[in-house]
């Protein structure tokens, strides 16, 4: 997503939830697997390639309660309704705190596996507060970060790659 007027990208990897037996998202859970290692690990290289450092000379527009500007959104497999303006149900974590989460005690699975779900998640952003926060700039890269991640995007759509963006 993009905020146009305060420059800000926040990138989601969206990640699908399966069902548990009483088929209710309460019930839903995600196994980080080999292929969300990667994603995960391509978003820790741009973090360090590209900090988030903030200084108050940057000014209020640069200002978020959170610069990082990567999220996971874990969502149970539903019917989709093409028309539907509505996001898809599920949890908006924040990378640092899906890191927290991965070396948790009560994410360890009893193989030595991780899973994530409502219950061991403890909190998570809802679709309305993800929303909010997005529209009004409270989350989301700012300075060299969105500068970087803009040229990524001009790049990948020179090249005839596939980029969703929503303003």
């Amino acid at each position: 997503y993009w905020n146009e007027a305060l420059d800000a990208w926040t990138l989601t990897q969206y990640k699908s939830m399966e069902r548990g037996e009483s088929e209710n998202q309460e019930s839903a859970v995600y196994r980080p697997d080999a292929t969300f290692a990667k994603e995960l690990e391509r978003m820790q290289r741009f973090r360090a390639d590209y900090p988030d450092a903030f200084r108050t000379a940057d000014g209020s527009a640069a200002y978020r309660l959170d610069g990082d500007g990567f999220f996971f959104k874990l969502c149970t497999r539903v019917q989709l309704e093409v028309l539907s303006e509505s996001l898809l149900p599920g949890l908006y974590l924040p990378r640092e705190y899906v890191e927290t989460l991965l070396v948790d005690s009560t994410t360890a699975g009893p193989r030595g596996g991780r899973s994530l779900t409502v219950k061991n998640t403890q909190r998570h952003i809802s679709n309305t507060l993800f929303a909010e926060l997005v529209r009004d700039g409270w989350v989301g890269t700012r300075g060299e970060s969105s500068s970087r991640i803009a040229e990524i995007v001009r790049a990948s759509l020179k090249e005839g790659r596939a980029v969703v963006l929503a303003r």
